[in-house]
Formats: C-alpha cells, structure tokens, sequence
C-alpha cells in the first residue's frame, strides 16, 4: 500500500491569525476554538481548515527522515497559517528529554509528568481530526479542545499558573471605585458598584494574561493515510493509464508495419508485372 513513513511520530508548531485584530497567536494543538490573549476575541477555526492543513503537512511527512525539520506558510480561509514540523518522538518543552510515550497505551486520556517535573497531556486525536487525517490516533504535549481531565495513572502532576494569581486593582473611571481584577476577569467588564462597561487597557489585560508562547505539540501516526492511499491510487492510475498507452503505441505499429508490408507487396507484384510485360514485348 504506499510507502510508510520513517517514523511513528510528528511534532507540529502552528501560528495563525487572530480574526478580531489581526494579531499573530500559536495553535497548540489540535483546537478549533481560540481565545487571543491580546484582544481577547473568541476565533472559531473550521475543522476542514486546520484538519486539510495538517494532511498536506502529513504528506510531506512521508519524505522526512528522523529529526529533519520544515517549515511551511499557506493562506486559507482568510487566515495566515506558519508552520514547523519535526520528525522526532515527543519530547519535554523544559528539558528536552524524549518521553515515554511508547509505554502510554493509544486511547489514554490523562494528564502526566516528565522526569523533570514538568506536566504534560496526552489524549486520543479528536474525531474531526481524524475524519481528515485517519491514521492519527494519540496526541502529546497539546492544549485540550476541552477541560483538563484529571490523570488516572497516580502520578502527582504539578499545578502549574498560566499568569499571575493575585488581584490586580484599579479606580472605576465612573464611580472610583476600587475594583479588583483576576485572570476570570472578562476583557470587556462591567463596575460591581455602578454598572459602567469598562474595557480593560491592553497593559493591564496582558499582564493578567501573558501572551501565550508557540509550542512544540505531537501526534501518533498509524498505518496509512488517506493522503497515502490517494498518492498511492494516483501512482496507481499513472501506471494503468502508462500501460493502455504503452497497448496502443504497440498496436498503432503493428498497423503502420502492417501496412508498409501491403504496399511493400504491392510494389514488388507491380515490378513483376512491369518486367514479365516488358520480357513479353522483346521476345520474336
């Protein structure tokens, strides 16, 4: 059935844009919701989007050799998508050590840790992903499309904060008020006391929400794709249609060969005919 990859394994690092301000923010991982950490806009990604991206992307996966890197950037669907993949087991944000991922049976939904401390999630490929690239099973290192599910393994997994805990305060510019912000606070929120809309300023908004950093994430594959199999279809087809070409081309010469030995007859009988003729006019 086609040729298989070199490895088992992929990491991605995908970028695209935010659709509010048009601002860059990292994909990490297999989400078709976004928040942006900078204007807080809500970005829907259709599936058949990222889902056909990441199939060409597995395609050219079949080229790669173990820890080769490419980069790619393509325009869809009025976004900007950028692009590293990595042909590499899965291996730790922090300290790099490759993970124990063959021991973490296909189908695991749970949260772990590294040697070093640091968590890390592994969860079976969503069903949209695999609607589009069926030979994806199990991803690594990714954020969830979902609440965190808490880990089954027994393993204690660090808690780790995406930005600071404590309140940050600020005056209403309605009422003056002393009004207390978190990182549950909304980016467009009203005054407890009385009731004007505010609209966070961006250097507070980032300060309770760090702009989040582009991170490696991976996938498991295995057996073919449908990308494989169309390529290997296409191989295929390339090779019947060669071969019905190669049929005709032979018959196409046998019919001109042919055809040159009728009239090769033809001239031979018509020099005999010519000869005995003129043989029979000069004899007494």
């Amino acid at each position: 059935m086609g040729k298989e990859p070199s490895f088992r394994y992929g990491g991605f690092e995908f970028r695209t844009i935010c659709g509010e301000c048009k601002q860059s923010m990292p994909v990490n991982g297999p989400l078709l919701e976004l928040d942006c950490a900078r204007c807080g806009a809500k970005n829907t990604i259709e599936d058949a989007n990222l889902g056909g991206y990441i199939e060409r992307i597995e395609t050219a996966h079949l080229d790669m050799q173990a820890g080769e890197r490419l980069h790619a950037t393509a325009v869809g669907n009025q976004r900007q998508w950028r692009c590293a993949i990595v042909a590499e087991k899965p291996r730790c944000g922090i300290c790099e050590a490759a993970l124990p991922v063959d021991q973490i049976p296909v189908g695991t939904d749970e949260d772990r840790a590294c040697a070093c401390g640091e968590p890390y999630s592994t969860f079976p490929a969503p069903d949209w992903l695999k609607r589009h690239l069926d030979s994806s099973v199990q991803v690594y290192l990714a954020d969830r499309p979902g609440p965190l599910k808490q880990t089954t393994s027994g393993q204690q997994i660090p808690q780790v904060s995406s930005g600071p805990t404590e309140a940050i305060v600020m005056s209403c510019p309605g009422c003056s008020a002393g009004l207390e912000m978190t990182t549950e606070t909304a980016h467009h929120a009203k005054c407890q006391f009385c009731g004007i809309e505010l609209n966070l300023p961006p250097v507070l908004w980032r300060k309770l929400h760090p702009l989040p950093r582009m991170r490696t994430w991976y996938m498991r594959f295995e057996g073919p794709s449908l990308a494989m199999k169309r390529l290997e279809q296409a191989k295929q087809k390339d090779a019947k249609n060669a071969e019905v070409s190669q049929t005709r081309e032979r018959k196409e010469s046998r019919a001109k060969l042919l055809s040159w030995i009728g009239w090769a007859i033809v001239a031979v009988m018509a020099i005999a005919v010519a000869i005995i003729a003129s043989q029979a006019e000069a004899a007494p």
